[in-house]
């Protein structure tokens, strides 16, 4: 049987305050993308996240090299001096708001799902939707879907699609999510 090494514990004991090995490994893996993150994003991202001045000069420095080892060896620099900071402010300003994306991408399938609803069953599809938005332009989405069947029968370019789609996000951009599923 093999000697336990320092940061094993005892098999009877449980120390609260133990990390594996694994686990301080995940952690610093995760504090070099969280760095590797700043020195590559986009100047307006990163003037909008709270940088401490204690590593304000290395981010400047690493952003600037353009050897990839040389670059990579001042990003573990950088993340290994990132360690002893508080990293949830950074994190908080790097990540997306995940609420405004998700509802943005749901709005945006709301409107490709009339788009093709309109394209594929015509009239019904044009008045259900005319019921729910009764300042569109019917004419014009008839036209549109009409041009959008020749287009797809002659494999062309999808531009009354297009426009449909455009008409139909330009109309429904102060309606909720919910109310425009049409289902």
């Amino acid at each position: 049987m093999c000697p336990q090494s320092s940061r094993t514990p005892p098999a009877d004991s449980a120390d609260p305050e133990f990390v594996s090995k694994s686990q301080l490994k995940r952690e610093a893996q995760e504090i070099f993308e969280l760095a590797q993150s700043l020195v590559e994003a986009k100047s307006g991202l990163l003037a909008k996240v709270p940088i401490p001045e204690e590593i304000e000069a290395d981010l400047k420095l690493a952003r600037k090299i353009k050897s990839h080892i040389a670059r990579k060896r001042q990003i573990l620099f950088l993340a290994k001096k990132m360690r002893e900071l508080d990293l949830a402010p950074i994190r908080s300003a790097l990540t997306p708001d995940d609420a405004k994306h998700r509802q943005s991408v749901a709005r945006m399938h709301a409107h490709e799902h009339w788009r093709d609803r309109i394209v594929a069953e015509g009239d019904p599809a044009i008045e259900e939707f005319m019921a729910d938005h009764p300042d569109a332009d019917r004419q014009r989405l008839r036209q549109l879907a009409r041009q959008a069947n020749k287009e797809t029968a002659r494999a062309k370019a999808p531009a009354a699609g297009r426009a449909i789609y455009k008409m139909i996000s330009e109309l429904e951009s102060e309606v909720p999510v919910a109310s425009s599923s049409g289902q």
